[in-house]
């Protein structure tokens, strides 16, 4: 059941950025409430997977108009890549031969991870991206806690570091967004524009 709804939610936000938002917003309410009672009332890799897919397509099609929502979705989201719920350290006894005595041998051990684990922390890091990307200077709020949460799944499995890693890129052009731009340059001296801030 949950993966049937699982799916229905990222299809959703396909369909509304397929139709626009204007055919959209009329549901859209609606829609929300009910991605985000998935969040918050079932407990499912799966739908949260999916969910911050829907969530991706919606910050792609309203853009700034999405920063509202950060406040709700952001603590989900850190919560996926932060969660150890998933992973759990096995021993490895494949190829051992027993020896009689092995009190004192030291047994492999080797973690487990499953696959919709992977997913989850995948999709929870690419959505962040696109959040950045889409808000702009809204984002600048959770960009600590999200760079921290990042650079750890830079160094994961190989289907979340790579998310993670497009998700720096868009965090760090939405911060130099910010900036201000620099005067134009004038030609002359002394130099009407100083070559570094004061």
């Amino acid at each position: 059941l949950w993966q049937l709804r699982a799916r229905a939610t990222d299809c959703l936000g396909l369909v509304a950025c397929a139709v626009g938002r204007a055919m959209f917003e009329p549901a859209a309410h609606s829609v929300f409430d009910l991605v985000y009672g998935g969040l918050r009332d079932i407990d499912s890799e799966e739908l949260r997977e999916n969910s911050y897919a829907f969530f991706g397509s919606m910050a792609t099609m309203y853009e700034k108009d999405f920063a509202p929502h950060l406040e709700t979705l952001m603590p989900y989201l850190i919560a996926s890549l932060e969660t150890e719920e998933g992973a759990e350290l096995r021993k490895d006894t494949a190829g051992e031969i027993d020896l009689g005595d092995d009190e004192d041998e030291d047994e492999d051990e080797e973690i487990w991870v499953s696959d919709a684990f992977i997913d989850e922390k995948a999709c929870a890091a690419s959505c962040i991206g696109t959040i950045a990307k889409s808000v702009g200077h809204h984002f600048l709020p959770y960009v600590s806690r999200s760079l921290h949460d990042l650079l750890r799944m830079a160094m994961f499995h190989g289907d979340v570091r790579t998310e993670a890693v497009v998700a720096l890129s868009h965090v760090a052009i939405a911060c130099y967004d910010t900036i201000p731009p620099p005067p134009p340059w004038e030609p002359g001296l002394p130099a009407r524009v100083p070559l570094r801030p004061a």
